[in-house]
């Protein structure tokens, strides 16, 4: 995956050889294709459909990572794509999923993708309190993946304040980030 950047032809063509030669499982290759796919080869509608085809498979269904991971990816997807129906169904489906498996800078990451939805769809003060609340949470967590959940979701959350105009709330965020 340290190339799917930058040769994403070769990391399709190294994954299909880790599953002839059983090192990765089929959903997990469908899964990391789709990152490719939306990252390396910035194909949105190719990286959905394997994610979509990917959840309709029964063996994703006992590999609880790869599920996670895709209904992320998604939300993800959507979020570029400007779904924010889509982002909150997918984003709450990944922050259970992440929430059982105790991985709590996903959930908070996810949170506040779906607050950062409410926000953009018409529900800003509700989206913005919920942000806060995500981002209040990520701040106890004391470990590399929570403090980057932590800065993504106050960017989100600046990027709210900044569209509706709420210049002054912005300086505590960022003087927050500076110190974390």
């Amino acid at each position: 995956m340290s190339i799917h950047l930058t040769e994403p032809e070769r990391a399709l063509a190294i994954i299909d050889s880790a599953v002839i030669v059983g090192n990765l499982s089929l959903p997990r290759a469908e899964y990391l294709k789709a990152v490719i796919q939306y990252g390396g080869l910035d194909n949105m509608p190719l990286a959905r459909q394997t994610c979509l085809d990917l959840l309709e498979r029964k063996e994703v269904l006992t590999d609880s990572l790869t599920l996670e991971q895709t209904y992320t990816l998604l939300a993800c997807i959507e979020k570029s794509s400007c779904n924010y129906a889509a982002v909150i169904r997918y984003a709450t489906e990944a922050s259970r999923l992440a929430h059982a498996s105790g991985r709590y800078h996903v959930v908070g990451k996810m949170e506040g993708f779906i607050a950062h939805a409410q926000a953009l769809t018409g529900h800003t003060d509700e989206g913005i309190d919920r942000l806060q609340g995500v981002i209040s949470e990520l701040r106890q967590m004391n470990s590399f993946e929570g403090v980057t959940s932590y800065h993504s979701v106050s960017k989100n959350l600046l990027h709210i304040l900044n569209d509706n105009g709420r210049f002054a709330e912005m300086v505590p965020v960022c003087e927050a980030m500076l110190s974390c």
